[in-house]
Order: structure tokens, then C-alpha cells, then sequence
């Protein structure tokens, strides 16, 4: 006998999956947040299947993903259909070397300040969602680079590995910092600055949202005698060395609930970090890093979005050499100060925006695209953003402003996302040293 005020709940008895012509049906069944035999609340079998839909085109593996459901004697029948992408990418690529396009631009667009090669990818291999990523770039930077990706090692397994190898080259390198920008040096030889880096990355799923990792590094650095002979205000590497092999011991752990990881609009992610490093020179270092992001995604009401982001890093030496003193304006680029950097042992952004839905025709079909790709869904999204950061140095120089002070910006911005992974933003900031201009950024900053 049922209680009165009971809540209907129903099995999932069945789940059909079409269109995977190459990728494997467990590679699918594993990010649903159901399974068969899971048993679902009837008003809560949208989310269940919004959630799942969210977390397939998160794979990035398909252009198009629908996931709709019947309910049959009672039972939940779910039916999935996927449109793959191209999975081999030859890509010839011409692109500019420095952080970021107004960088570039204030070099005049210097034809000699890019790099040109191929990046070969291939994605989905065996149809288990293996990566392989080869490099090959020339020009103002050399680079070579091997990426492979097993995400799980079958499909009972929670653990994978990643391994990643790169060599760069250049002949011209950023030597110090001076009025908040970097000071680009070149020598009379090539190979002004080598570096090797070797990564392997253990990594466990423990739910659904939630996984962990453990990484070992090896990163090698030779700089040529020039630099050595180049005055500064402190070394390039530890202790004036010509060459640094750092190794680093690193585990972190994520929660990520975002609904598109390339421009999430609700959900949620947050990672901690921490690593051990050592740094060998003609003498031996040691340091603890920690680092921690908090990004939260809003809708708080018909086509209006709210986005907050913390990030803070933290060394415990705060006497390493200029090539590991960068905080803000390298990975992390704060907006309205896209023209400068601001280095220390520790450091942290806040962001915060307020997005406004202007344009969804994410029902664009072009017939005369390929079958894959003729569904093109664009976005557009209206801004306000707001934001503040501060680094903190032990090495306070003269030349430099931005160390150890407050900075913030405000501006608009136009957001445009297309194929659900592919950005372009135009902004318009004002800083806190009353300097404003119009940027132009091709990935999310939030």
C-alpha cells in the first residue's frame, strides 16, 4: 500500500545509443548520471537527462548530442543520438608567439614573431576516448611535443594516465621585467633558451563530478652564456645558473560540475593543487606550491547569467629564479592589463561578470558544411565584468609598479561561442592605472 503524498519514482529499464559509429558504447554509458536499474524520480528525469547531456558534449567528441525518453509499463526507456566529430585533425598552423593578440599588436604584427608547422590530432582512438597529439612548430619558437591521453584503462577501471613530452627552442627569450612589461632579449646565436619537460599524470575518477591525481615532472632549462652576461635585477635561474632541472611531485584534486567547460553558464568547478619541488642548479632548492580556483556559474533570471571566479597560487621559496616568478599575466591574464605582467612568489585574481543571452541560434543548420559539422550553433553573450588581483613579492624593484599593489578593471565585452567549444571575445576595460582599451581574446577568461 502506497503513502498518501509519495514520491513516483520509475526504472530506467533500457538505454539506446545511436550514431557512435566509432566511439565505444561504454565510453557513453560511463559519463550518464544514470544507469539501467537506476531508479529515477519522474519529476527529476529532466535533469537526470540535461546533466548527462551537459557531461557527453564535455567529452568533445560529438558536434550534437539528444537524449529524450518514453515511459513504458512504468519503465524509463532512454534514447541517446550522437553526431561524432572528425577525429583526425592534420592542421597546418600559422600563429603569433607572444601571450596574447594585443601583445602582438603593439609589435606591429611582426611577421618574424610567429610560428609555423603542423599539429597532427587524433582524437577517440580504439573509440575509447584515447588522445594522441603530435607538434611540430618552427619559427619565432621551436617546438616539438608528444601528448597521449587513456582516460580509463578499460571500462570497469577509474584510473588512467596521461604522459606528455614537449622540447622548445628559442632564440629570443623574455629576460626580465621593466615598467611592468617584459623585456624580450636576443642574442648573436640560436638557441638563446632550451627547455625539456616531461609529464606523467596518474589520474582517478571517484564520482561522477569528482576526480584526483598524481603527476611527476622533470623540467630542464639551459639558457646560453648571453643572457648570463645581460644585466638584471636577479637571475633568470636559480643562483645565476646557466642550466635548472626542476622535479616536482604534484596531486590535485577537482569537483566540476559546469555545463560546457569551454563557456559554462551554470554549475561549478573548484581544484586544489599542491606540489614539492625541487630545483637543481649548482645548488639545491626546495619549495612548496599550492594553488586553488573557484569558478560558480548562475542563471538568475531569463537570459541573465551571473560568473565568479577566486584564483590563488602560493610558493614557499620566494627567491626563485625570473623564469618561475610569474603570477598574473601569463596563464592567468587579468583583464584590462593585457599589456603587462606582475611577478612574485604568490598571488590572486577575482572576477565576477554579469552575462546577458543576446543571441541563440543554436539551431543554425548549413546544408553545404559537412554532415558532421552542418549543425553550427552560435552564442552571443552581452558583459559587464569587474575585476581585482594582486601578486606579492620579496623583490621589490624600482622599475616595476604593479608587485605588491592593488589592481582592478571594469569593461563590457561581446561573447561569441560557436560549435559549443570555440571562443571570441571583444572587450572594451578600463584599469586602475586610468588606462582603457578594446582587447581581443580568443579563449574564455571565466
Amino acid at each position: 500500500m502506497c503513502c498518501v503524498g509519495a514520491i513516483a519514482e520509475s526504472r530506467i529499464s533500457k538505454i539506446e545509443i545511436s550514431g557512435n559509429e566509432r566511439t565505444r558504447k561504454n565510453v557513453i554509458l560511463r559519463e550518464l548520471s544514470f544507469q539501467v536499474g537506476t531508479r529515477v524520480e519522474e519529476a527529476g528525469i529532466s535533469d537526470h537527462l540535461l546533466t548527462s547531456r551537459n557531461r557527453l558534449m564535455n567529452l568533445n567528441l560529438f558536434n550534437e548530442v539528444e537524449i529524450g525518453h518514453n515511459l513504458v509499463d512504468g519503465d524509463f526507456q532512454i534514447r541517446i543520438e550522437v553526431v561524432e566529430k572528425w577525429f583526425i585533425w592534420p592542421i597546418p598552423s600559422i600563429e603569433f608567439s607572444d601571450r596574447n593578440f594585443n601583445v602582438w599588436q603593439d609589435l606591429n604584427f611582426d611577421p618574424e614573431r610567429t610560428n609555423y608547422g603542423l599539429y597532427l590530432f587524433n582524437y577517440n582512438l580504439f573509440g575509447a576516448n584515447h588522445s594522441l597529439k603530435l607538434s611540430y612548430i618552427r619559427g619565432y619558437n621551436q617546438k616539438y611535443g608528444l601528448e597521449y591521453r587513456i582516460p580509463f584503462f578499460s571500462p570497469e577501471s577509474k584510473w588512467g594516465v596521461d604522459f606528455k613530452f614537449q622540447h622548445h627552442n628559442q632564440n629570443e627569450l623574455w629576460h626580465k621585467t621593466e615598467a611592468d612589461q617584459l623585456v624580450f632579449f636576443k642574442g648573436s646565436e640560436n638557441g638563446m633558451i632550451k627547455e625539456n619537460e616531461l609529464d606523467l599524470t596518474l589520474h582517478r575518477r571517484l564520482d561522477l563530478f569528482t576526480n584526483w591525481s598524481i603527476a611527476l615532472r622533470y623540467n630542464q632549462v639551459v639558457i646560453a652564456d648571453e643572457v648570463l652576461q645581460e644585466p638584471s635585477s636577479f637571475s633568470y635561474l636559480l643562483g645565476g645558473a646557466s642550466e635548472q632541472n626542476q622535479i616536482s611531485l604534484r596531486t590535485e584534486w577537482q569537483y566540476d560540475t559546469r555545463d560546457n567547460r569551454f563557456f559554462p553558464i551554470r554549475g561549478e568547478e573548484l581544484s586544489l593543487g599542491m606540489a614539492a619541488e625541487r630545483y637543481a642548479t649548482d645548488r639545491i632548492k626546495g619549495n612548496f606550491a599550492m594553488d586553488v580556483e573557484w569558478n560558480e556559474f548562475n542563471q538568475i533570471a531569463k537570459k541573465f547569467y551571473t560568473a565568479f571566479s577566486v584564483y590563488g597560487h602560493w610558493n614557499s621559496y620566494k627567491l626563485l629564479g625570473y623564469h618561475d616568478y610569474k603570477i598574473l599575466g601569463y596563464d592567468y591574464n587579468m583583464r584590462g592589463f593585457e599589456r603587462y605582467v606582475s611577478d612574485g612568489h604568490a598571488g590572486f585574481l577575482m572576477r565576477t561578470a554579469l552575462r546577458y543571452h543576446l543571441l541563440d541560434i543554436s539551431a543554425l543548420r548549413i546544408k553545404a558544411l559537412p554532415t558532421n559539422y552542418e549543425a553550427l550553433p552560435i552564442n552571443v553573450f552581452l558583459s559587464y565584468f569587474a575585476e581585482y588581483g594582486r601578486t606579492v613579492s620579496d623583490r621589490v624593484l624600482i622599475e616595476n609598479e604593479l608587485p605588491n599593489s592593488n589592481l582592478a578593471s571594469m569593461g563590457i565585452g561581446l561573447n561569441c561561442l560557436f560549435y559549443n567549444d570555440r571562443v571570441l571575445r571583444f572587450e572594451y576595460s578600463y584599469n586602475s592605472l586610468n588606462q582603457s582599451g578594446l582587447y581581443i581574446h580568443f579563449k574564455r577568461a571565466i
